[in-house]
């Protein structure tokens, strides 16, 4: 505890929960980005080859869920 107490820098690796609290879905479970959009069109580099704009469509649609969002309680714990 004492090295992160005198550190200038720190990293917290968590899920997709602590995002999920701000609005922002995970791509898995019930209300995940992959319920709408299936990963094997648009997770897959060939596809965006061959067809940039629906892979650009899920994208616009998760940058304005990213913009609308709002740190929550596990943000601030951090």
């Amino acid at each position: 505890m004492q090295a992160l107490k005198q550190s200038h820098y720190c990293i917290a690796l968590t899920g997709a929960g602590v995002s999920s609290g701000s609005g922002i879905p995970a791509f898995r479970g019930g209300h995940g980005l992959w319920q709408k959009y299936n990963p094997a069109d648009y997770a897959n580099i060939s596809n965006f080859k061959t067809s940039p704009e629906k892979v650009w469509e899920m994208f616009s649609e998760m940058l304005s869920l990213i913009r609308s969002a709002r740190p929550n309680i596990a943000h601030a714990a951090l």
